[in-house]
């Protein structure tokens, strides 16, 4: 048995996760006095850039994104994973660029209420393809969501084994208390808390920073990776992780609604807004660095990683087994601060994209709906498969974003499907072979970033069908 919380440790950490809830819904109740006037108020009004900055800083501490895919594959491939995560931040920024420019300015004049994504896609797409990008988004965040809350509950039972029904009061707790703030605040409820959950976390990065600087052993871990590893991740990963980056931050729904910070309600500034994605951009990319290098240093460390779940282990009992009492305590509620931060966007996300073809007033009821749904279905999700599934999860970005390219671009919606139904048949199919391979590929982490090929290939193949379709008919 790997080291664990004893009996007191058990009461401080349910006793933090108490304080951090407290202190979350106390913080969004009082911002709660705020009258939202409508339901897309309630569901898409925003506050400072601030508050949205640290919003989509807290987007990379995913418990999936963070431990199980910065550290680990820092941990696998090195320096080749910060080159990726460079060439992917800022293929993205240069793409979000252009696209703020032609979205932002598209929605002058217009308050801040929507997305201001979904906006321009509802204006630029016809209205049988626009229902099919909702439809995606609506998958693809459900989907997202059900997969954090199975590695949440994958977290906590490592952090508590001996105490499973300790394990599960914490992360019901945890889902309570968003349903709660949720309710009282809307959008502007999750960055209300994930100004407070990246206070905490940022303790944490200081505590890695604190921890390799103490350690002396960074300049030696800052060797390349082995010729096998760096073969393996260009041929194969390195192609289908940088689409996989890249779509992720061109079709990201709730990116575009932290556009809607304060004070101006107005869309006006457009370069204030760029420069608002830069600053996002540079700050994702210094935590990834971290992470990183923290498991670079990781190495020399833990043992050969076989799986998710003894990796999950394995890196619960380090950090609780560094004989440094604060930086455990801040870990232990650093995984409860990712919890928060990730499933309150994610739940949200959802019922703002579904707000987009069913009436807005089942907002506050949908929240409740979808987290007791998202909650029942991540139970059938099996510890050493939750990496592998949220990889292809978020593989399945690809498709909203080849709509968002053919609602952007003259060029792309020449090579586009002729209708987006096609990217549906294109999940399906992407669903079936991920099926097919999973037991192969479930406890691979080298295999993981492959999984959007599958994506790839079914979207290239469907698109093909659709177009020679339309030849035959025309």
């Amino acid at each position: 048995m790997l080291a664990e919380l004893d009996p007191i440790g058990q009461l401080v950490a349910m006793l933090l996760l108490l304080i951090l809830s407290l202190v979350t819904v106390e913080y969004c109740r009082r911002d709660s006095r705020s009258v939202f006037n409508n339901e897309s108020a309630f569901l898409f009004r925003g506050k400072t850039a601030l508050y949205s900055l640290a919003s989509n800083a807290g987007s990379v501490f995913s418990l999936t994104y963070f431990f199980g895919g910065v550290l680990i594959y820092g941990y696998y491939f090195g320096l080749w994973y910060l080159l990726l995560a460079a060439l992917i931040l800022l293929s993205a920024l240069l793409l979000l660029w252009r696209m703020i420019a032609k979205i932002a300015y598209s929605a002058a004049n217009k308050e801040l209420e929507s997305n201001l994504l979904l906006d321009y896609l509802k204006a630029h797409l016809t209205p049988s393809d626009f229902v099919v990008m909702v439809r995606l988004y609506s998958i693809v965040y459900f989907l997202l969501l059900v997969e954090e809350l199975a590695v949440g509950r994958l977290a906590l039972t490592m952090l508590l084994p001996s105490h499973p029904a300790v394990s599960a009061l914490a992360l019901g707790l945890i889902c309570t208390v968003v349903i709660t703030y949720l309710s009282l605040g809307g959008f502007r409820a999750i960055l209300n808390s994930d100004l407070v959950q990246m206070t905490v976390i940022g303790g944490f990065l200081l505590a890695l920073i604190f921890l390799m600087a103490k350690s002396h052993g960074l300049p030696n871990q800052l060797i390349l990776p082995t010729r096998r590893r760096g073969v393996l991740l260009i041929v194969s990963a390195f192609p289908m992780a940088l689409i996989f980056g890249v779509s992720w931050f061109v079709a990201s729904v709730d990116f575009f609604s932290r556009l809607n910070f304060m004070p101006s309600r107005i869309v006006g500034n457009v370069r204030q807004k760029q420069l608002f994605a830069v600053v996002s951009l540079v700050c994702i990319f210094i935590v990834i660095t971290i992470g990183i290098f923290y498991g670079m240093q990781l190495r020399s460390i833990l043992p050969a990683v076989q799986s998710p779940s003894l990796y999950t282990e394995a890196m619960i009992a380090h950090f609780l087994g560094l004989g440094r009492p604060v930086i455990s305590a801040i870990f232990v509620v650093s995984i409860f601060c990712m919890l928060f931060t990730t499933v309150d966007t994610l739940l949200l996300t959802v019922v703002q994209v579904d707000s987009y073809r069913l009436s807005p007033t089942i907002g506050k009821t949908r929240i409740a709906i979808a987290m007791l749904v998202a909650v029942g279905l991540s139970c059938l999700i099996d510890f050493d498969a939750v990496r592998a599934f949220g990889i292809f999860a978020g593989s399945l970005m690809i498709l909203p974003a080849i709509g968002v390219a053919k609602g952007l671009s003259n060029w792309c919606r020449r090579l586009a499907p002729p209708s987006l139904v096609a990217l549906e048949w294109a999940l399906l199919a992407a669903g079936v072979v991920f099926a097919l391979v999973f037991s192969t590929i479930k406890t691979n982490f080298t295999r993981h970033y492959m999984l959007p090929g599958i994506v790839v290939g079914a979207a290239v193949l469907a698109t093909l069908v659709g177009h020679i379709r339309q030849w035959i008919k025309t």
